[in-house]
């Protein structure tokens, strides 16, 4: 998963919103482009050392919107997000451009070294307070391929605040979550009916309760995969061997003496092998038990490979896998690859 690369988890990320002031050409323009670089990298500059996870600089001050925005304001995107670039080298960083500016706001991140954009109306059409706004998936991730931006993942909001949305009254926000997923969307938005208010906690558990059979589907299939290789796992842990080891023998110093201490060594020796090697267990067994944190990872990592593949429940996903010989390798190597270097755990096969 992009996202989980990117911010380097999943969960409990904060990206802070520079909200750039009016900019020349619009109704409430008044200030000059060095003026609007500064403020913005001074507010940078307090994100930044606040320790927050990452930025989206968003022209919010261009009031009243408009679908046409002039070339003058891709330039002064571009200025200002190269300058928040340069005193946030290594900060993630986004940018919107108003109103459903999204190609435009592509050319600004890929020409000033942005990590992503947010994106409106991506699935699903809608009517804004600008207008109406029709869903724009398809021309927008073939013009991030005609300039090679492929690296600038697209979040996309769903359900947008300040909009109606009779249009898809019959369409709710997991069925739009759904769509834009199968869009190739690297992240969702959701939000509440304006600025400032709190995204519905219905609404959001029941995105959750969508996720959640899937990642209960792709673990099955990590297990399935994992059983018909009859691939079994042991993790290491030196450490405890090391204690048990030189405890036995300082036991053994303390009953016998100077042979005490090489017999508890041996027996030590011994039992810190047995421990340090650890024990193989099937591998489906380990997958089951993982914590909740880690077969997120897990999931994130075995999707990235799934890809855009069309799936909607369990035996569909493992009927499109197993019947890819190259699909199924590219999963079992992705399981193993975490198994190995997030567990650190020995892997072999057959009994």
């Amino acid at each position: 998963m992009k996202f989980l690369k990117l911010f380097g988890r999943a969960k409990s990320v904060v990206i802070g919103m520079i909200h750039v002031r009016a900019l020349p050409g619009t109704p409430l323009g008044s200030m000059a482009i060095p003026q609007i670089i500064e403020e913005a990298c001074h507010e940078a500059e307090i994100y930044h050392n606040a320790g927050i996870d990452g930025l989206i600089i968003e022209n919010m001050h261009d009031i009243p919107y408009t679908f046409s925005i002039g070339p003058e304001v891709c330039a002064s995107m571009t200025a200002v997000c190269a300058a928040v670039r340069g005193i946030c080298p290594s900060l993630p960083l986004g940018v919107q451009i108003l109103s459903a500016a999204n190609s435009s706001a592509l050319a600004v991140a890929l020409a000033s070294g942005m990590d992503f954009i947010r994106a409106e109306g991506y699935v699903f059409s809608h009517v804004a307070d600008e207008g109406l706004l029709n869903a724009c998936a398809g021309d927008l991730l073939r013009y991030r391929k005609q300039i090679k931006a492929e690296h600038v993942q697209i979040f996309t909001d769903i359900k947008k605040k300040h909009s109606s949305h009779a249009l898809t009254s019959d369409v709710s926000i997991v069925e739009t979550a759904r769509a834009a997923e199968f869009f190739l969307s690297d992240g969702l938005i959701i939000t509440g009916t304006a600025t400032g208010v709190q995204a519905d906690p219905m609404e959001l558990r029941g995105r959750a309760a969508m996720m959640a059979p899937r990642m209960d589907y792709v673990m099955q299939l990590c297990c399935d995969l994992s059983a018909n290789q009859q691939i079994k796992a042991a993790v290491k842990n030196s450490g405890k061997g090391s204690a048990v080891a030189g405890g036995t023998a300082f036991l053994g110093g303390l009953l016998g003496g100077p042979p005490g201490i090489a017999v508890g060594g041996a027996i030590g020796g011994l039992l810190g092998w047995w421990m340090t090697s650890g024990q193989f267990r099937p591998l489906p067994q380990i997958i089951m038990e993982l914590p909740p944190h880690q077969q997120q990872r897990l999931y994130a990592d075995i999707m990235a490979v799934l890809g855009s593949l069309d799936w909607t429940d369990l035996a569909q996903l493992t009927a499109l896998v197993m019947g890819n010989a190259t699909l199924q390798q590219q999963v079992t190597a992705a399981l193993l690859s975490y198994i190995t270097k997030e567990l650190r755990a020995e892997v072999r096969y057959g009994d």
